[in-house]
């Protein structure tokens, strides 16, 4: 059992800020556990649809369906991972001096090399200082993952 048996009801009462942290660890354990059983397959499936696209003949619509379908399982297994990072307090943000637009430019121009027939404009608030404090690696991550669901 979880609450020991007490004659003080007081010593229960205690006790359930502990009992609470307890079933959240076993909460975040388990969805861990499942995210990273889902995100395996998941990665698999979205890599053989890529190979597949890129050797199909035909204009592989059912193939694109599969892709974006496997695509938003990943990004939603993923913000289930990044909500229990961040309810855990496990997510470290670095601070580094950026410039946004640079930082934003690099990750952009390489989407379009790719697909040329994408044509992505950047348009930054003229307020918005030239440098900045933030975690570039977190920005990128968000980035992405707005562009990939577009």
């Amino acid at each position: 059992s979880i609450i020991p048996h007490h004659d003080d009801p007081l010593a229960i009462v205690g006790m359930i800020p502990q009992i609470h942290k307890k079933e959240q660890s076993a909460k975040a354990f388990f969805l861990k556990g499942l995210s990273h059983e889902l995100r395996t397959p998941m990665s698999v499936i979205i890599s053989n649809t890529e190979l597949l696209m890129e050797s199909s003949d035909s204009d592989g619509k059912e193939l694109k369906e599969i892709y974006s379908s496997a695509v938003k399982a990943l990004n939603h297994v993923s913000s289930i991972l990044d909500y229990i990072e961040i309810h855990e307090g496990g997510v470290q943000l670095r601070n580094q001096v950026l410039c946004l637009r640079t930082q934003l430019n690099g990750i952009l121009h390489p989407l379009e090399a790719k697909h040329q027939d994408l044509n992505i404009t950047l348009k930054l608030q003229p307020s918005l200082p030239q440098m900045l404090h933030g975690d570039f690696g977190k920005v990128q991550s968000v980035v992405q993952r707005i562009l990939k669901n577009s």
